[in-house]
């Protein structure tokens, strides 16, 4: 393994990240509030996958009759 060891808790910064994803926030908008890009908020997200999981599912898309 190169570099240093992988951190097992998100930091300050991370965790902040992720409790705004799993609000529901749009990981564009998190991104720019947060000044980083939307790449790297869902490397984030990827990265610790059990803090990301939304509260609230999103109503999938009814199509009127």
């Amino acid at each position: 393994m190169r570099g240093r060891p992988r951190r097992t808790v998100p930091s300050d910064r991370d965790a902040h990240v992720l409790e705004a994803v799993r609000e529901g926030n749009r990981k564009a908008h998190v991104a720019k509030v947060y000044g980083l890009s939307r790449q790297y908020v869902s490397e984030i997200t990827e990265r610790w996958p059990e803090l990301a999981v939304r509260e609230k599912p999103i109503d999938p898309y009814k199509p009127r009759k």
